[in-house]
């Protein structure tokens, strides 16, 4: 009997003593844990790159925690922004689009970026796009131009149509020869000359920037109803179209570059040109940026350690590379030896030569409203040409 109180009371003790020790490792894990995320801020964002590099931020410091909320684009982004904004769930970062959405946010929505420590030596254009009264608002993750995607094998090369400003009937007439030409030759009958995406209100603007005698809308109306160059209501399948030869010219971001060159696979000879009302016209850039929502100071200071990380050469080759972007920062847009260890660097050796006509100034910018306003433009004038 003794011997099996004994053998209770041991066993007993083991178990407690198992579950003093269980508890303290359990306690001092939890510790850990809490160390380890003493550092966090919360990031909305629209560029899976930017989740990429939070990842590799995260990982050379077990203390950092961000947490990251993927969009499908900003106007999804700024519209749920507008209801969480003075919530509990209001992010302290969120990436904007310099073509248009800045301006939709007031001064003190945001944190002047000198106020966090960033270094702000930026190409001018991109400085001005995400800048009010001359202060940097948002921190430039890189610039993107309007450009002229071209089928050299179908369109003849940059040689044939050059420039390809629109700017006069000549262009339009020369683009509807060669639909027809093609057209003809091709049963099938599904080739346009012309395709653009679905950013065409920072295209417009753009075209207004310069110096060109007709209003962007005439323009516009010109190319959809009286040349039928391109197919109305069809903007989301313009990339598929030009890379499956179904459009000879494409009006489009300099950012899809890489992607354009993965999908032809050396198909045709693809050709980029920057899009300008007129020659030596100012080319209105756009690009993305990092804004500071958030007030609490010991975030503000992390967000300055993850901005700093991003801008590292080796996190600049890795975002610009999966982005497409130009680089942000004067000294990189205009080194050649930089470009060139980027994919399609010897064209953006040749877009970045145009860095002197860059703008971004405030004045050019697009609110959220008016971009809206002028996509239902377009919607309507390509409606009624559908509708003819």
């Amino acid at each position: 009997m003794k011997v099996k109180v004994l053998f209770i009371v041991s066993t007993a003790a083991v178990l407690i003593i198992g579950w003093y020790i269980f508890s303290l490792y359990n306690q001092e894990f939890t510790l850990d844990r809490g160390d380890t995320f003493e550092k966090q801020f919360t990031i909305w964002t629209t560029t899976s790159a930017v989740r990429e590099a939070v990842t590799r931020f995260e990982a050379a410091d077990e203390r950092v925690r961000v947490n990251v909320r993927m969009y499908d684009d900003s106007e999804a982004l700024l519209e749920d922004w507008e209801v969480r904004r003075d919530t509990e769930e209001a992010p302290d970062v969120i990436e904007l689009n310099a073509q248009y959405g800045f301006s939709d946010l007031e001064e003190p929505d945001v944190t002047p970026i000198d106020a966090i420590g960033v270094d702000e030596h930026f190409h001018k254009s991109i400085y001005d796009a995400f800048s009010l009264n001359d202060i940097l608002y948002a921190v430039p993750l890189g610039i993107e131009i309007p450009v002229v995607y071209s089928n050299a094998s179908l369109v003849g090369g940059t040689k044939g149509l050059e420039p390809f400003y629109f700017n006069d009937l000549h262009t339009n007439e020369q683009l509807a020869e060669l639909q027809q030409g093609v057209n003809e030759r091709n049963s099938s009958g599904t080739f346009h000359a012309f395709q653009t995406d679905r950013e065409l209100p920072w295209y417009w603007t753009s075209w207004n920037e310069g110096e060109s005698d007709r209003p962007a809308e005439v323009w516009w109306e010109e190319i959809v109803q009286d040349y039928e160059l391109i197919p109305p209501l069809d903007h989301h399948m313009a990339l598929t179209r030009f890379v499956n030869r179904e459009a000879g010219l494409l009006l489009s971001s300099s950012r899809h570059q890489t992607t354009l060159l993965s999908l032809i696979r050396n198909q045709f000879d693809l050709q980029v040109t920057p899009f300008q009302g007129t020659e030596g016209s100012p080319i209105l850039i756009g690009g993305n940026g990092l804004a500071v929502v958030g007030s609490d100071k010991e975030k503000q200071e992390v967000i300055s350690e993850f901005i700093a990380f991003l801008f590292t050469e080796e996190e600049q080759v890795a975002l610009l590379s999966e982005t497409g972007w130009l680089p942000s920062k004067e000294k990189q847009l205009l080194d050649r030896s930089f470009l060139m260890k980027l994919p399609m660097g010897g064209n953006l050796v040749e877009l970045a030569g145009y860095e002197h006509l860059y703008t971004g100034d405030a004045e050019s910018r697009l609110t959220f409203e008016r971009w809206t306003e002028l996509m239902e433009r377009a919607r309507e004038i390509e409606r009624n040409t559908s509708e003819r």
